[in-house]
């Protein structure tokens, strides 16, 4: 992966300090940005080790399962995600298993596929 920096691992390095990964993706109404690749953004979380939060729109509930490999906040909007935000917060064992889950879920997409 590459960064602005030109450092191909200083996404990677940078991600590790966080607790989990929050990717919120916009879609339609006006001022409202979608966010570059939520695929992406979800796998690279899930790669450096780390719980996924994000709220269900676009793309994302098709590759993956609420409260198995990602916490999927039910409402577009700040307010949702922070709500899960605190849910990730006090329960770790939550977060240990959204991260055994996802490590799973890509070894089987990306190694025992043909």
């Amino acid at each position: 992966m590459f960064s602005a920096s030109g450092d191909p691992s200083f996404e990677h390095v940078l991600i590790r300090r966080f607790r989990y990964l929050v990717v919120r993706a916009l879609f339609g109404g006006e001022g409202k940005i979608p966010v570059a690749h939520p695929h992406a953004r979800t796998a690279v979380g899930w790669a450096a080790g780390l719980p996924v939060l994000a709220n269900r729109v676009g793309g994302i509930p098709g590759f993956t399962t609420n409260r198995e490999n990602i916490l999927l906040a039910e409402k577009d909007g700040e307010a949702a995600l922070v709500e899960r935000m605190g849910e990730l917060a006090d329960e770790p064992s939550l977060r240990k298993s959204l991260v055994v889950a996802a490590r799973v879920q890509k070894i089987h997409d990306f190694i025992l596929r043909d």
